[in-house]
């Protein structure tokens, strides 16, 4: 397992993220990607609820894909207070009944098709969608990986109307979110401690899932 930690910003503040982050010798890792994902929840959205209640056991179900490849993969994130995993999925044979919505990428403005479940473990539903762009960076020892995600936008998701996901609301945060493995604690806490002081930033939970349904209910 690992570590997982956010530090939530306004928007103003990208900039300055990016610039304090490379002065202090993190490296861009990975290309710039584009990520979606659709949110799976009950109809009283009890994950939701535990969620929000900071039950430090819990769970979030979606499928996303990556604009660098479109493929879609059912997550399953498990959480257990800082620390996290995820259990991946890419075979979707095995759900007898999909729908189709009609995407818009909120980012190139595109729309496409997607096959998505109707239901998930006979109780979660697609309830919101989620897109924003993420920066890739690590740390010069190598063991703190950090992401940046930016231009966080929600949208509703319906599998009983038409089914089309369009109409896209900005967030008013981005999010900085630390991860290292949990054997590496002691030696990592150090230097993330200076990062974030230099930033002035305070870690904080963060949930584009739960910022989605508050915007969006």
């Amino acid at each position: 397992m690992r570590y997982e930690r956010k530090y939530p910003f306004k928007k103003d503040y990208l900039e300055n993220v990016f610039f304090r982050l490379k002065a202090a010798g993190y490296q861009r890792k990975y290309p710039r990607r584009s990520i979606f994902s659709i949110y799976y929840d009950t109809e009283e959205l009890q994950l939701f609820i535990q969620s929000e209640a900071g039950i430090d056991k819990r769970l979030k179900k979606r499928i996303r894909w990556y604009s660098s490849d479109n493929i879609l993969t059912l997550e399953n994130k498990i959480k257990n207070a800082e620390l996290g995993y995820k259990i991946l999925e890419k075979d979707f044979s095995k759900f007898s009944s999909k729908f189709t919505i009609d995407f818009k990428n909120p980012i190139d403005k595109n729309k496409y098709e997607i096959l998505l479940p109707t239901v998930l473990d006979q109780i979660y539903f697609p309830q919101v969608a989620v897109s924003y762009n993420r920066e890739y960076l690590i740390s010069i020892c190598g063991n703190i990986r950090v992401t940046i995600d930016f231009d966080i936008k929600f949208a509703k998701v319906n599998s009983s109307s038409k089914n089309s996901v369009n109409n896209w609301i900005p967030s008013n945060e981005e999010v900085m979110e630390i991860k290292y493995d949990e054997n590496d604690d002691y030696y990592c806490s150090n230097l993330i401690n200076n990062i974030v002081d230099q930033l002035g930033l305070t870690t904080r939970r963060f949930s584009k899932y739960c910022n989605a349904i508050s915007f969006l209910f």
